[in-house]
């Protein structure tokens, strides 16, 4: 059975490797999954990401014996965002592992910013200490020598024994810098409760890290735990780099003492920790990726039985005048009354699905939004954008101009707004059914301030510069962009991998959804992917009269269009074959 690993460190901190890089070592190893839990940075995530991403596997293998695998473990090498948080209780300190933060929350980063910046000044009072020692060192040194790195003792140790000051890196802890040494110098610390109930606020799932290190006497765990517990510690690290079987056994009792979910990794930090490896930390450890699934579980609120519904809007669950019909609310509202999730998938902008949803009051319980094709994802819940691809400023600059070379209008989008070159009877007709403001500037690269996810094309009497454009981005970019057209007038461009059909995959993989469990509908061509992926892909009649080949990538086909509850019908009958 493939393994995890949900405890190391990059660059970014006090590891070795770069966040690229340790992604590139889990996938060589095989591990199912992997956290990157920088020490109070979260600044490796999009690195690590997009490393994830160009090996995330389009399908799930089955194993020898034809079984599909645990959902943390379909698809590749899984990153999970993660951080480590510096912490103190009762004088000791304490380190408390955050997964799946909202690490894109701005308020989250300049928290932790808070927190890099007293460990800045805590180096600086170091550095003066170890001179008056007689060791010549500056922190402006230590930052050049370690450039990218959050400066530890770690680094503090590898300079001096780079500049010949000691023989032997634990030397410098010994002599100098160790707990109880002449130049160490506490840093403030944010206490343990409170972190853990700052890593809740921002949505994380709070895990207390290596507890075996903090005490030597079971008892003084045991009041930890009773206080984090309180404070709303959810895991603990059964599994570490360097425990023995004596010490699984014993946290695990207390796990199950006091209702935490086992965790665990390596704390591995590449050459910063000689002979501790990447998932099996000293050699013993080996956790399984149903410990994944199971916080994945508690955190999402989901389980081995919850089912999954992709459901494209124009032409699917809306009927042609863009409303949804009583009936298929009914629907909806007994799907996830059932337990199970309801994706609001479209090739629309984020925005514009949420003034969507205001406007036709559709507030479903555990609700999530696919946005651009399936270039973002939003859990409504939380209010966390849970994936996010964008375009960059050179891919847009260049978009446009094959655009402008055969005369065909453009559009793009940041968070909030539009982006149109110009005014005319493509902004009218565009604008007709898209209530987001738009601003109009020659040069879209230049004025966007947010990079957008995706560029929509319109020609309304010439559909054949459509098709020449969609050639000569082909022919331009490769697979670096993924082209749709998704109604008779528009072409779309989204970053290369993106499609529905990965979103469904990478969703089921994040709430821990068994694909077997996962359904979609649609109507058009950028559906196709979705239709594809789900375990039951369903299109709307209407789609196949428009598209027939469409049918050759569904399981079914429904037997009324969306004006005539098509989608709603389908969908109760599989709830009746459900409930029996």
């Amino acid at each position: 059975m493939p393994s995890i690993d949900l405890h190391t460190h990059s660059t970014k901190s006090d590891g070795t490797l770069t966040p690229a890089q340790l992604v590139e070592m889990a996938r060589e190893l095989g591990l199912a999954a992997l956290a990157l839990t920088d020490h109070d940075s979260v600044d490796g995530i999009a690195e690590a990401e997009e490393a994830a991403e160009r090996f995330f596997m389009e399908s799930p293998a089955e194993d020898s014996a034809g079984c599909s695998p645990e959902p943390a473990s379909g698809y590749g090498t899984e990153l999970v965002p993660g951080v480590e948080v510096s912490t103190e209780y009762k004088g000791r300190s304490v380190h408390i592992v955050g997964l799946f933060p909202d690490w894109r929350n701005p308020r989250f980063r300049e928290s932790l910013r808070r927190f890099s910046d007293a460990r800045e000044e805590r180096n600086r009072k170091m550095c003066e200490l170890l001179r008056g020692k007689g060791v010549d060192i500056y922190y402006e040194d230590l930052c050049r020598a370690f450039p990218g790195n959050i400066i530890t003792r770690t680094h503090f140790a590898r300079y001096m024994l780079q500049k010949g000051y000691i023989s032997r890196t634990w030397e410098a802890f010994q002599t100098y810098i160790g707990d109880d040494r002449p130049c160490f110098v506490p840093r403030i610390k944010i206490s343990s409760t409170d972190a853990v109930r700052f890593l809740l606020r921002f949505h994380a799932f709070p895990v207390l890290a290596h507890p075996i290190q903090y005490y030597s006497a079971f008892y003084d765990l045991e009041e930890l735990l009773a206080d984090l517990k309180a404070a709303g510690l959810q895991g603990i690290e059964c599994y570490y780099g360097s425990h023995t079987m004596y010490d699984f056994q014993t946290i695990s009792r207390y796990a199950s003492e006091y209702g935490l979910l086992p965790s665990g990794g390596s704390d591995f930090h590449g050459a910063n920790k000689p002979g501790l490896r990447m998932g099996v930390g000293y050699g013993h450890m080996s956790i399984p990726a149903r410990v994944l699934t199971d916080i994945k579980h508690a955190h999402y609120h989901t389980g081995d039985s919850t089912r999954i519904f992709f459901c494209d809007f124009d032409g699917t669950l809306a009927r042609t005048d863009k409303s949804v019909s009583p009936y298929s609310r009914e629907v909806l509202d007994r799907w996830t009354a059932a337990g199970h999730r309801f994706v609001f998938s479209s090739g629309r902008i984020m925005a514009d699905i949420k003034v969507q949803i205001r406007r036709l009051g559709l507030h479903l319980p555990g609700m999530l939004l696919s946005a651009c094709n399936g270039a973002e994802i939003y859990d409504c819940d939380s209010g966390v954008t849970l994936y996010k691809r964008t375009l960059n400023r050179d891919q847009i600059r260049k978009i446009q101009a094959i655009a402008d070379s055969i005369g065909l209008f453009c559009l793009t989008h940041s968070d909030s707004r539009f982006y149109v070159p110009r005014e005319g009877p493509e902004t009218e007709f565009y604008f007709r059914t898209v209530r987001i403001p738009y601003n109009v500037c020659e040069d879209l690269a230049e004025a966007v301030d947010e990079l957008p996810c995706k560029i929509h094309t319109v020609s309304l009497e010439d559909p054949d510069k459509l098709l020449k454009f969609r050639r000569l981005v082909g022919e331009a970019f490769g697979d670096e962009l993924n082209i749709y057209r998704t109604h008779p007038c528009y072409v779309e461009v989204v970053p290369g991998g993106v499609s529905k059909g990965h979103a469904l995959q990478w969703l089921c993989r994040r709430l821990g959804i068994r694909p077997e469990n996962s359904l979609a509908a649609g109507d058009s061509e950028n559906d196709l992917s979705m239709l594809q992926a789900a375990a039951t892909g369903i299109l709307m009649r209407n789609g196949a009269e428009m598209n027939p080949y469409l049918k050759d990538g569904a399981d079914l086909v429904t037997e009324y269009d969306n004006d005539q509850d098509g989608l709603a019908r389908t969908l109760a009958s599989i709830l009746d074959r459900i409930d029996a």
